[in-house]
C-alpha cells in the first residue's frame, strides 16, 4: 500500500509540474511577442491583441494598455500589457499578471 501511495504522489506532482510549465509557457509566449513587436507601428500591436482597453499620453509619449481580469473564489485575476510609444513606434512595454489570465493575450499574439 505504501508502494501505491509513492506511485500516486509521484504521478501527481509530475502532473503538477506539467500544468504549472504550460501556465508559465503563456508568459514567456507574451514576453517573446512583445518583444518581436519592438519597433514596429502601433497598428501591429491592435491587430494582435485588439483595441486597446485604455489609451493616454504620458509626458508626450502614447501609452496603450490592454488589461483583462477575472474574479473567481473571491480571488481577483489579471493580465495587463503596457506599450509606450517611440515616436510612431513601439519603443518598450510591460506586461504582469498570472499565467491563467495571459493566455488569452499569449494565443492572440501567436496568431
Amino acid at each position: 500500500m505504501n508502494r501505491i501511495n509513492r506511485t500516486g504522489r509521484g504521478a501527481l506532482l509530475a502532473m503538477a509540474a506539467i500544468l504549472l510549465a504550460g501556465c508559465f509557457q503563456s508568459v514567456l509566449t507574451v514576453r517573446d511577442e512583445m518583444n518581436a513587436l519592438k519597433g514596429k507601428p502601433i497598428n501591429v500591436a491592435i491587430a494582435k491583441l485588439g483595441i486597446p482597453t485604455n489609451e493616454q499620453t504620458i509626458a508626450g509619449q502614447k501609452v496603450y494598455t490592454w488589461e483583462t481580469g477575472t474574479i473567481a473564489g473571491g480571488d481577483q485575476y489579471r493580465c495587463r500589457i503596457r506599450v509606450v510609444m517611440a515616436g510612431n513606434v513601439i519603443g518598450s512595454y510591460e506586461g504582469e499578471g498570472d499565467a491563467g489570465s495571459c493566455e488569452e493575450y499569449a494565443q492572440k499574439l501567436k496568431s
